[in-house]
């Protein structure tokens, strides 16, 4: 199975497209997954390679699938927005031009049926929503080695590049609030995101392991991130394996295992959700 991600860039009535010499055909940025990268940050980096547009996902949109050759080709799909935009991306053997379509234009003109579909699905998706992504902290050094207070117990070199990794996640999903447990390990799988962006650190309490079994408390927290998201804020919660499922549930998601440094992202416009897993 070949995985690849994209995005539908829309702006002002306009579609971002691309023409790729190698096939001749006019089609809207996507590329292949690379190791140990998630489909959105793929998504975000395709984008950026294929345009010199940079974009924000906003809206999950379906995945689809075609055979090259004797493989079968899965790509991830968001409807995404413009953060910042080069002024020239200088043509190559793999994207020579680059153009704004309008949205007529692209419906009857872009090469394949299904990106065709997919720009009418992006056009009829929420404009101004939100998300809560919730997220397990990267990958710490083990509770049997560690001999300090569990609060300090700290990201592993692993978890330390786990986290530079989220940092990219964070911006894909351009996340503007950031949350997380007071302790040690959680703190530093937001770090990266947190000094890229200059954005302030919030420390719940509530999300730390001494709060194992507090459902309330958790709902609470939870919900205060939601109505956030409901008004288009972008949040990321940062907290405890032990507390996940709790996590997961108050936010209307599908409680699940995640590795860590895994994360699942609930989009939030009005009272619809859409619930997406970051493959990894």
């Amino acid at each position: 199975m070949i995985r690849a991600a994209g995005a539908v860039v829309i702006r002002d009535g306009h579609v971002l497209v691309v023409h790729r010499p190698r096939y001749d055909d006019w089609s809207m940025p996507k590329g292949k997954v690379e190791r140990n990268e998630v489909t959105p940050v793929t998504a975000q980096r395709e984008v950026l390679e294929e345009t010199a547009v940079a974009a924000r996902l906003d809206w999950p949109l379906r995945t689809t699938r075609h055979r090259v050759g004797d493989r079968k080709k899965q790509v991830w799909w968001w409807r995404a927005s413009v953060r910042a935009e080069a002024e020239i991306r200088p043509p190559d053997s793999e994207v020579d031009k680059v153009e704004w379509w309008p949205i007529d234009r692209a419906r009857e003109q872009l090469s394949y049926p299904d990106e065709q579909e997919l720009l009418g699905r992006a056009l009829a998706a929420p404009t101004d929503g939100g998300l809560v992504l919730v997220l397990r902290h990267a990958k710490a050094v083990k509770r049997s080695v560690w001999e300090d207070a569990e609060p300090e117990r700290p990201l592993n070199k692993q978890g330390e590049r786990e986290a530079c990794d989220r940092r990219d996640l964070m911006a894909a999903y351009g996340v503007d609030q950031i949350w997380t447990s007071p302790w040690r390990r959680c703190w530093q799988t937001v770090a990266p995101y947190a000094v890229t962006t200059g954005l302030p650190v919030r420390s719940v309490p509530g999300l730390s392991e001494d709060h194992v079994g507090d459902v309330a408390g958790i709902e609470k927290i939870m919900a205060e991130a939601m109505a956030l998201a409901r008004g288009g804020a972008r949040v990321v919660v940062c907290g405890h394996r032990p507390l996940l499922d709790d996590m997961l549930t108050a936010v209307g998601a599908v409680p699940r295992p995640l590795r860590p440094g895994e994360s699942v992202a609930v989009h939030v416009a009005g009272a619809d959700h859409y619930q997406q897993h970051d493959l990894s």
